[in-house]
Parts: C-alpha cells; structure tokens; sequence
C-alpha cells in the first residue's frame, strides 16, 4: 500500500516538475534577450571584416547598439545612428550617409571618399588620416571634428550661401573655427540646373540699354 502511494507521488512529482521545465522554456523564449538580433559588421581598407561594431573607449568601449545594413562599401546608411562607434580604418567609400550621426565616431585611417555626408553630424567625430576626397558635406556638421594635415578634404564639396536645384536655400555647413575649405583644397557647392534670377537679368539689361542710347545721343 506505502509502496502504491508513493509511486503514485513521485508519478505527480514528475509532471509538476515536467510542467515547470515547459513554463520555463516558454518564458525564456518570449523573453527579449532571447530574441536574435542582428550584428552588422564594418569592413576595413585591407579587406577585414570586424564584428561586432562597437563604441570607442570615451563611450566605454562595449557592443555598439547599431543593427542596420553593413557598413561597407557603397552601403546604404541613410540616417543612420553610429554615434560613437569605434571605425577604425573603415571602408566607406561612396556610401550614402545623409542625415547619418556620426558624432564622437572614430573613423581614423579610414577611406570615406567619394560618400554623401550631406547633412551628417560629425560633432566630435575623429577624422584624423582619413580619406574625405571628393565628400559631399553640404550642410553638415564638422564643428568639433578632429583633423590633422594628412586629413585629405580633395574635392569635398561644402554649401556657403548655396541653394538647391529649386532655388531653396541650403544650411551652411559647418566648420571648426579658422578652418578655411579653400586652403583643403575643398569645393563650394553650387546646384546644376538652377533657374536664373530673370528679373535682375532683365533689369540689368534695361540698365544697358539706357546707357547705351545716352551714349549714343552724346555722340550725335
């Protein structure tokens, strides 16, 4: 009889414990650490493929929160966060970086050439060595940047007074104190297809034409 019941008790005990183990399975499984998240990865000029991306030291140096497309060449990175990541040597030629945060970001020895930053915050950001030849910076933020000689500004185009292809004016991108674009070789930029001020043309022009017919009638 003892025997029966206790049969019986480790048969309950069983399933108890068995319904436990499924509850918990279950919870882990909703949990949001359970849930995959994907890493990207940022290649670097000679071809390395780093994973995960992380913050720089300033920013403690963990796992940067970023999720989105690769960071490589060409990529498409539009308004993206990389606030403080640590880009060391990275390979970002001719990605579309507009409206990107790039603030505090460490892209020392990297290779932007050729990306459109327009828009992009590089507050803080560390562009030392880095290649920005042929960049588009217009209305950017370059404030706090740290640069160095070797930074290569080739061709990057800037907007100062500028205004689009509609006649809209564009934000003024901004530059460390004392930086002068010029002396880095830099662009100003000027929209292509910008329909002329015809009013101020015409106006010029009945201004000649008066001078002229004055000239003339001393001449007479």
């Amino acid at each position: 009889m003892h025997s029966f019941k206790l049969k019986a008790i480790n048969h309950w005990e069983c399933r108890i414990n068995f319904s436990k183990l499924i509850i918990t399975l279950l919870l882990f499984a909703l949990s949001p650490s359970a849930v995959s998240v994907p890493i990207a990865t940022y290649e670097r000029t000679n071809g390395t493929i780093v994973k995960p991306i992380k913050l720089t030291q300033s920013a403690g140096g963990g796992v940067h929160s970023y999720a989105g497309a690769n960071l490589e060449h060409g990529a498409e990175l539009t308004g993206a966060d990389l606030s403080n990541a640590y880009l060391y040597k990275a390979d970002l030629r001719e990605a579309n970086l507009v409206d990107a945060d790039l603030s505090g970001a460490y892209f020392r020895y990297g290779d932007l050439s050729g990306a459109d930053l327009t828009g992009a915050d590089l507050e803080l950001a560390d562009l030392i060595n880095t290649n920005l030849n042929d960049v588009l910076l217009m209305s950017a933020n370059l404030g706090t940047i740290s640069f160095a000689p070797s930074t290569d500004f080739t061709g990057a185009q800037y907007s100062e007074n500028a205004v689009d292809e509609g006649g809209q004016p564009i934000s003024d991108t901004i530059f460390p104190t004392g930086f002068d674009p010029d002396l880095y070789g830099m662009i100003a930029y000027e929209a292509i297809g910008v329909v002329p001020d015809t009013g101020s043309t015409a106006a010029l022009l009945g201004v000649g034409v008066f001078v002229l017919a004055a000239a003339r009638r001393r001449l007479g």
